[in-house]
């Protein structure tokens, strides 16, 4: 399969699944999909483990969760642009924002770091159609 570079970034999300129901012990994140106008300029984290050393001007001295924050800067149907610093080893991170009740609320997963062509960090959005293959996946996971 020969996909485009834009068709791979535009639905670069996977779902893992555990055994154990640890919900109580850990807590739970929502995933949600969010309008244009709502993610205009929101903060959102980027919470991932970033690899010992990241590049020339950082280095992290042990495998450390790490979170980052920063403003949406541009969104499209299938990708939203963060203004936030992120080192190899955070892809597949989710991208999140804290929402009502303190409820985390997934609407993204780090993907790329900035390149000329986007100029910003970037990642997949939670859209309606990858919220319906996730939560078909699961259903799928759950039998």
């Amino acid at each position: 399969m020969d996909l485009s570079r834009e068709k791979r970034l535009n639905h670069d999300i996977a779902v893992a699944s555990i055994e154990e129901d640890i919900g109580q012990e850990v807590g739970w994140a929502s995933l949600k999909v969010f309008k244009d106008a709502d993610l205009s300029n929101i903060k959102v984290n980027i919470t991932g483990y970033p690899s010992p050393v990241a590049n020339d001007n950082v280095s992290f001295t042990t495998y450390k969760m790490h979170t980052m924050e920063g403003p949406i800067t541009q969104t499209d149907d299938y990708r939203i642009h963060y203004d936030i610093d992120t080192f190899g080893g955070q892809s597949g991170s989710g991208v999140w924002r804290l929402g009502k009740d303190r409820i985390v609320d997934c609407l993204g997963v780090h993907a790329n770091g900035y390149t000329e062509e986007d100029k910003y960090n970037n990642g997949t959005r939670i859209n309606e159609e990858k919220f319906d293959i996730i939560q078909s996946w699961l259903n799928q996971i759950n039998k």
